[in-house]
């Protein structure tokens, strides 16, 4: 009888709501689980996403909740605070309108029929920008936010036991002030990198200038190209070691071409990724505009961690620590 109130209370605690809601379901017989100890490549990734699949609704959750002034933006974006003006659609409305009042023909009729069409435009309101301005606070919470959740993600591709917000609010509070400044200078080279190409695009078609606005645009895309990696390596870094910004910057750089085919592959998971994101908002708009909120971003954050790490700890952690976190000798490192 003893035995078999002892065999209902473990099979009691296996369910806990809390737990479910949170994430914290990892526990130390999780941690020491033997799959855990395979290597880090491309099947035990899929594997790794199959067992911790809900953790990545917390993750996403939890960004979408820590980055609250994304719901401005999306506000300022959507313009329901906007005015609506009629403005034409040609700028040789003017001189046609000019030319119809001089002399109507058959010449000015025409010209009148092309460039004399008037469309609805949406102005820009005093409350949209305050919705704008509320938005750029994103600024300020995108940093810590990150690093929050990529120790919470660090601790998923290691194999550790994870404690949701024990995690996330220990790291911001130990990180805090790097990831405000990184998070900071994050946001704003994502915003200028992202003008400067569809502003060189917009160059390359329309523009006699096309040569130069070429080079621009193709640079602009490579320097994209290596920042979007390089972000893979910066928040890792931030978390796990005391180093100063331009040296964590100039690490995640030198990452970027040392594990050139392992982050040109997390590159193309995350394409994917965003890719059956939007192929599912053609099919069902709902879905499409739900899945960001839920899932989407978290699976990337996932992808991103997993990609990063393993490199990290090959070049950074092993060859200067014992398993048990100790510092090796001078003599005992190769």
């Amino acid at each position: 009888m003893r035995n078999e109130n002892e065999t209902q209370n473990k099979k009691r605690k296996k369910f806990n709501l809390f737990d479910v809601m949170t994430g914290n379901r990892t526990s130390k017989k999780d941690a020491g689980r033997k799959d855990m100890e395979s290597p880090r490549n491309l099947k035990f990734f899929f594997k790794l996403l199959g067992m911790e699949f809900s953790r990545f609704f917390h993750v996403n959750l939890m960004f979408i909740i820590g980055n609250f002034p994304i719901v401005f933006l999306l506000i300022g974006f959507a313009g329901f605070f906007n005015d609506t003006a009629v403005a034409a659609r040609s700028s040789l409305f003017p001189a046609v309108v000019g030319m119809t009042e001089a002399s109507v023909n058959p010449l000015s009729a025409a010209l009148f029929g092309v460039h004399g069409t008037q469309l609805p435009q949406s102005v820009q309101t005093t409350t949209t920008l305050v919705f704008f301005i509320l938005g750029a606070l994103l600024l300020f919470t995108l940093g810590p936010v990150t690093c929050g959740l990529t120790r919470i993600l660090r601790s998923v591709v290691k194999g550790e036991p994870v404690f949701f917000f024990h995690d996330f609010f220990e790291t911001i509070k130990k990180n805090w002030r790097q990831a405000l400044i990184m998070g900071f200078l994050d946001g704003v080279f994502l915003i200028v990198i992202v003008y400067d190409i569809l502003f060189f695009k917009a160059q390359v078609d329309y523009s006699n200038s096309s040569f130069f606005s070429g080079i621009m645009f193709w640079g602009s895309i490579f320097i994209a190209f290596c920042y979007l990696i390089m972000r893979m390596y910066i928040y890792p870094m931030l978390i796990t070691f005391k180093l100063s910004i331009p040296k964590i910057i100039k690490n995640a750089f030198v990452f970027t071409f040392l594990g050139l085919g392992r982050n040109v592959l997390a590159l193309l998971g995350i394409i994917c990724v965003i890719i059956f994101n939007f192929m599912i908002a053609v099919v069902f708009l709902p879905l499409g505009i739900i899945l960001p909120m839920v899932l989407t971003i978290g699976i990337i954050m996932y992808i991103m961690t997993y990609a990063a790490w393993p490199k990290i700890d090959e070049v950074m952690i092993k060859p200067y620590y014992h398993p048990d976190g100790t510092p090796r000798k001078e003599n005992d490192v190769e």
